[in-house]
């Protein structure tokens, strides 16, 4: 029998590591990964809801009274023992991230051939791209997420593989790639609105990639002030320009 489980389990790694490449990895959570994530959706509660955001958590009776404690500010470090021991007991199921995993194999060809784009851009600014951008799966939050530091991205799936506003995931990953570009030398350096930012990202992506992102939407929430600035792809490759001229006009 224990040989039987080593075989399965080296089968199971193989398979999960099948299709890997330089540009792009997939990775599946561990119980750790996502408890500690589902803790930082659950203290973020109130910015999500102030900004109109959706977002996905166990269903658990645990959960709603952490929800109610971050809004009260009460939160503390035994709540989120309790979360982990939930989490690893009754929530948690690796299989539960097969199909998404499987979706985004699939997209990995056309996320690396925007990144490949993207290094050939003549940027006039420091856009960040990283050697290897990371993907890892979470069945939780509000759609998907990034690390501007790690370069890697967060990105909701469910067990059937769907993922949140699209069929595919190509969508949701480019705009993250975008984000972690011009977190520092843009949205920081600017000090944007949470608004400002996701509108120039919105139209990063749906100016350089319209051809193959044929379904991208761009979301209603963002500052469209900004719209008259950001029209062509030169505009893009001189933003911290574009930017500064929209400031100067709002000032």
């Amino acid at each position: 029998m224990k040989y039987l489980i080593f075989i399965i389990l080296f089968c199971l790694n193989s398979y999960l590591s099948f299709g890997q490449n330089e540009l792009v990895k997939v990775v599946i959570p561990t119980t750790k990964n996502e408890c500690d994530y589902i803790w930082q959706n659950i203290g973020n509660i109130k910015f999500f809801e102030s900004n109109g955001y959706s977002i996905s958590l166990p269903n658990s009776i645990l959960v709603d009274k952490l929800l109610s404690d971050s809004r009260n500010k009460k939160l503390n470090k035994s709540d989120f023992v309790l979360l982990c021991e939930l989490i690893k007991d009754t929530v948690y199921k690796k299989s539960d991230y097969i199909k998404g995993y499987e979706k985004i194999l699939k997209a990995v060809p056309l996320i690396e051939k925007a990144i490949i784009q993207l290094r050939e851009c003549k940027f006039q600014w420091d856009f960040l791209l990283y050697s290897q951008y990371q993907i890892s799966l979470t069945l939780y939050g509000p759609g998907g997420s990034y690390n501007s530091e790690t370069g890697n991205i967060l990105l909701f799936t469910t067990p059937d593989g769907t993922f949140k506003g699209y069929n595919n995931a190509e969508n949701t990953i480019i705009h993250e790639i975008i984000h972690i570009g011009i977190e520092s030398s843009i949205v920081n350096k600017y000090n944007l609105s949470h608004t400002l930012k996701e509108r120039i990202v919105d139209l990063f992506v749906k100016t350089f990639f319209n051809e193959y992102l044929q379904d991208y939407r761009i979301q209603e929430f963002g500052d469209k002030r900004i719209d008259e600035y950001l029209i062509k792809k030169e505009d893009f490759l001189n933003l911290p320009e574009k930017i500064e001229q929209f400031q100067n006009g709002f000032n």
